[in-house]
């Protein structure tokens, strides 16, 4: 990766970097946390140019194509008069700044009142614009089947029944975005340059390379992000009193509550969050009621009861890749009752 062979005038003219030590930006933060992990011996560099940055006020006024030519034309007279000619918008050669240098330089940035925080915006405006014309591919599987994906990056998905996903043909130089409806388990194939974000109505979740499952269906009244390996960012867009967001690692899982907009962490049960992955269907005390509305998801079938049964919280078992006959007959000698399956209608009687 070029950041490997980074100086600190490099790190100070990455507008990824930029992002991270001036605006906080979750994405490159995500990014330059993971790259300082794996390369530990450039700490000192990275350190000296967030010193630099944090040092640098910028007035963040909106930009315009005027403005961002003035930028450059007022950077350009300003390096120049300081007879340390460097400009940051092109390659640069590796010969070291003084401190002079580095003063001109953000001098001029400060004086325009748009700083790269326009710039950056700018170019982040027209890749959106360019990423518009990508062809949208939906894939949406009904009640009873799950299906596999696998994305352009590699990213390998499997989508829940009653579950919805989109994502572009390709995805763009800088980003990988899916919006999902319903639960999906990933597996992203790892780039820190790209991160991957997953929108979930106001809730993302964004990765450089994980394995996770969401599950966001909308008639439920939370969003659970339970992560299998590696470190993954959620955040809730619109904003809570509480916290709204947080970093969940391994074992971990994040659970929004829609209704009061609280976000928690907290660990999880396995078979009860991502077994239905392995084609696993759990319960883990739950009552008639609870068992109905799974079967129907998980096998896509309409249940008639012509039998009133109540239960309490205390039905626990696990069943894997059972058909639906076998599990209702388990399920006829705890809550007594006969049934019928006519296609994709379970009809309970006395």
């Amino acid at each position: 990766m070029k950041q490997k062979n980074y100086t600190t005038e490099d790190f100070c003219q990455d507008l990824s970097f930029w992002k991270w030590v001036k605006q906080g930006d979750v994405e490159s933060k995500l990014f330059w946390e993971k790259w300082l992990e794996e390369n530990p011996g450039k700490k000192q560099e990275v350190e000296k140019a967030k010193e630099i940055l944090q040092a640098i006020h910028i007035d963040e006024k909106e930009p315009n194509d005027k403005r961002i030519l003035a930028l450059w034309s007022r950077i350009d007279h300003e390096i120049a008069a300081s007879e340390k000619t460097r400009y940051i918008h092109k390659p640069l050669k590796k010969r070291p700044l003084t401190f002079a240098g580095w003063a001109a330089i953000f001098l001029a940035i400060a004086m325009t009142g748009i700083g790269l925080y326009a710039v950056t915006e700018f170019h982040t405006a027209k890749e959106k614009q360019a990423s518009h014309k990508t062809r949208m591919i939906e894939r949406s599987n009904p009640a009873g089947r799950t299906s596999n994906i696998s994305l352009p990056d590699g990213t390998r998905i499997k989508l829940n029944s009653s579950s919805t996903i989109v994502f572009p043909e390709e995805f763009p130089s800088d980003i990988r975005q899916v919006s999902l409806v319903g639960e999906a388990f990933f597996d992203v194939a790892e780039e820190p340059s790209r991160p991957f974000i997953i929108n979930t109505g106001r809730f993302t979740t964004t990765v450089l390379g994980t394995s996770f499952n969401i599950s966001a269906y909308p008639s439920s009244g939370e969003v659970k992000v339970a992560v299998l390996s590696g470190k993954v960012f959620v955040e809730n867009r619109e904003g809570t009193e509480g916290k709204s967001s947080l970093a969940i690692t391994r074992e971990e899982m994040a659970v929004f509550n829609k209704a009061s907009g609280q976000l928690d962490k907290r660990a999880y049960d396995y078979l009860k969050e991502i077994a239905w992955k392995d084609n696993i269907i759990h319960f883990e005390d739950a009552d008639f009621e609870e068992i109905i509305e799974k079967l129907t998801q998980w096998y896509g079938v309409t249940f008639v009861m012509h039998k009133e049964i109540t239960s309490e919280k205390d039905y626990t078992v696990t069943y894997e890749n059972k058909s639906l006959e076998t599990v209702l007959q388990g399920l006829s000698f705890v809550y007594d009752f006969e049934f019928t399956i006519d296609n994709k209608v379970v009809t309970i009687k006395e």
